[in-house]
This record gives C-alpha cells, sequence and structure tokens, in this order.
C-alpha cells in the first residue's frame, strides 16, 4: 500500500509504501522511475522492518525541526539528485 508519492522530476517520484513479500510486511521509501510511461522502482530507497518505525519517526522529526522546515512549508527538492 502505497501511503505517499512524492514527485521529485517530471520522470521521478519518491513512494512510501507499507508491503509484503512471503508473508513479511516492511516499510519500504525508494525512488521510483518512469520508463515507457510505466513507474519502475529503482535501487536507490531503504527498506526496513515495521519494528524500526518509530525510531524512523523521531530522527524525521528531529530533521524537520534542525533543518528549520515548519509544517505547512514546502521543501526545495534538487531535481538533479536522484
Amino acid at each position: 500500500m502505497v501511503y505517499s508519492e512524492i514527485s521529485k522530476t517530471d520522470k521521478t517520484k519518491i513512494l512510501i509504501s507499507l508491503d509484503t513479500v512471503n508473508g513479511v510486511e516492511f516499510g519500504q521509501i525508494r525512488i521510483w522511475t518512469k520508463v515507457n510511461d510505466e513507474l519502475i522502482p529503482t535501487k536507490k530507497g531503504v527498506s526496513f522492518g515495521l519494528s524500526l518505525l518509530p525510531d524512523i519517526q523521531v530522527a524525521l522529526e528531529r530533521m524537520r525541526i534542525d533543518g528549520k522546515l515548519k509544517d505547512g512549508d514546502t521543501p526545495h527538492i534538487d531535481e538533479d539528485d536522484d
């Protein structure tokens, strides 16, 4: 199940998802790219066991605070960074 699809460029997106393989659930944050009008996953990304989700949430919130990104602000995404 995809929870968020964040456009990076016209051809790339970051997908945040909950996936299941062989009965095992895990989270993923992965870059997908458009090839022939089809989105395909790249090797750029991370998958993690759901037990790590609280630690990841805390780390991302700390990054948001340290980066001074406030609720409602739109971050700048460098289109060359894929």
